[in-house]
């Protein structure tokens, strides 16, 4: 038996045509056992009129017959509209390449030569069932993907609910013409009409419409509501009917998250008939697709644009450390360099090679962030010591052109990762001296305040615009104006400091930028996984 619905003889219909009552009948007992239906036709013309009505999923054609011969009875079926993708398989004891060639001529898709095998012929009219199968499908899947596409497109090349209804509009009006549409959104509780098209004119506001959701939703959910038998026990779609203007309306319903998104609401003065309804029916899942197509593609454009700008980003940030370690470890090199200015050049030389190493795992760590898969390993830890490692990278004695000094008084204790919290504090403090001037200020202060402790770092440098503290601590965000990006860095520290229980702000001081984190004090907490979903 034949594997796999698409090929199954269960549901064709096979068309034997020969001269010869018993080849047919041969024919009908081999594939008797495979299902589906055996017809015959003893001539040409009986063959020709059978094929006209349609129906017919296959033709076996013999070759030698009286009167019109199989060839030309192949070239007649290709003239008709049944006929003109049928399989067709001539039946033959010539086997010399004239009729072959012939027999291409005229159409035909295979050949069986007699006297034949059992299992050859199944073998045949399995394969090109199969082939018409996958053929029927791809056109069916053309089809639709045309409908899509039309839909689709219609949504691709609008940027506001107007221009969206009047493609819409345009788009369905030829298969299925109405007076008039609308689009309603589905917010809060209320339908709120976003756009309206018809010859009809609406003075003023259209206040939302109240909805029962639950009983939307369930209309909804069957595909398309017809409005008119619904308005008698809802006001919603008695006030909808009335803003259109028209007597009869449906609804194609659109989804999000599960959820009832909006309305696309087509009305006509006269009667919507069942054809009507069933054609809406068949068009309201594409619709919503394609809808839902169009803002996945917006949202992916949109990540694809933040992603290459973050790589860029990123590629930045590490051209600059590798960049400083090779001039360091190329004037290492130079043989004028006095020896005993070596070391200290080396020891620059692996400070950037560290930076850049800190960014790849900024970027490895927030991946594993994500992923639910990086935990902390707190220990107990003396913050003022740890801002006091990090202030010396960038201090004077480096080479910086600003001060960077540590406030505040006694020892203050945390529970942190040590690893994770002493990268935190390298970004932060990196981000305060990279936009200080010559001659500024970079200021750690370390403070206890009740159960919090307290870590901020200021500059006397540039404040902050006000617009970029809203995406200051987002992944891939930015400031399209300034074309400022934020990064990797900030995010990474938001993370970590939440993952500890903790907070990160930047508290907009008058002068400069201040960064803040509060940690809980004291000892350790049980070990917590990065959580993502605040």
């Amino acid at each position: 038996m034949l594997q796999g619905g698409m090929s199954d003889f269960a549901t064709r219909r096979i068309l034997v045509v020969d001269d010869e009552a018993t080849i047919c009948r041969l024919i009908e007992v081999i594939l008797a056992p495979e299902g589906g239906a055996i017809l015959q036709a003893a001539d040409g013309a009986a063959a020709l009129a059978r094929v006209a009505e349609g129906g017919i999923d296959l033709v076996l054609l013999d070759v030698r017959m009286p009167g019109t011969d199989g060839i030309e009875v192949c070239r007649r079926i290709r003239e008709l509209p049944a006929g003109a993708d049928l399989p067709i398989v001539l039946v033959t004891g010539l086997a010399d390449g004239e009729t072959l060639a012939r027999g291409v001529e005229a159409g035909a898709d295979d050949f069986l030569s007699k006297p034949f095998q059992p299992e050859e012929l199944v073998a045949r009219v399995r394969n090109l069932l199969r082939l018409r199968a996958y053929r029927e499908a791809a056109e069916l899947a053309a089809r639709r993907g045309r409908l899509i596409a039309e839909v689709a497109g219609a949504v691709a090349v609008c940027r506001d609910y107007d221009g969206l209804l009047q493609q819409l509009h345009a788009a369905l009006s030829p298969s299925l013409p109405f007076d008039c549409a609308a689009i309603f959104d589905a917010d809060g509780g209320h339908l709120q009409l976003k756009a309206l098209r018809g010859d009809q004119t609406m003075a003023g506001e259209i206040p939302p419409l109240a909805w029962d959701e639950r009983g939307w939703d369930e209309r909804a959910r069957e595909g398309v509501v017809h409005l008119v038998t619904a308005h008698e026990r809802d006001e919603a779609v008695a006030a909808m009917l009335r803003v259109l203007g028209c007597a009869h309306a449906a609804g194609i319903p659109v989804y999000g998250a599960g959820a009832l998104r909006g309305l696309f609401v087509f009305g006509r003065r006269g009667a919507l008939s069942a054809d009507d309804l069933a054609a809406l029916g068949r068009i309201s899942p594409h619709l919503a697709n394609a809808v839902d197509d169009v803002r996945l593609h917006v949202r992916t454009e949109h990540l694809l644009r933040a992603r290459a700008e973050l790589s860029q980003l990123v590629v930045h940030d590490l051209q600059n450390p590798l960049s400083a370690a090779r001039s360091h470890l190329e004037l290492a090199l130079d043989p004028e360099i006095d020896d005993a200015e070596r070391p200290a050049i080396l020891r620059d030389a692996r400070r950037a090679l560290d930076r850049g190493i800190a960014l790849v795992s900024d970027l490895l760590d927030t991946s594993a962030a994500e992923e639910g898969r990086l935990r902390l390993d707190r220990q107990p830890a003396e913050l003022r010591e740890m801002c006091r490692e990090v202030a010396e990278q960038y201090g004077p004695r480096h080479g910086a052109a600003y001060d960077i000094r540590i406030t505040g008084s006694g020892p203050v204790h945390a529970s942190v990762d040590h690893k994770l919290m002493y990268r935190v504090l390298e970004n932060i403090v990196g981000n305060a001296t990279r936009y200080v001037g010559q001659g500024g200020r970079v200021e750690l202060s370390v403070t206890r305040s009740g159960d919090q402790a307290v870590v901020s770092v200021a500059n006397d440098g540039p404040a902050l615009a006000p617009g970029v503290r809203a995406w200051l601590f987002q992944k891939y965000a930015g400031d399209p104006p300034t074309g400022r990006t934020g990064g990797l860095g900030l995010y990474f520290c938001r993370l970590v400091v939440e993952a500890h229980g903790g907070t990160i702000r930047e508290t907009a001081p008058q002068v400069g930028v201040r960064f803040e984190i509060s940690l809980p004090a004291g000892a350790a907490s049980p070990r917590r996984a990065l959580d993502l979903s605040a």
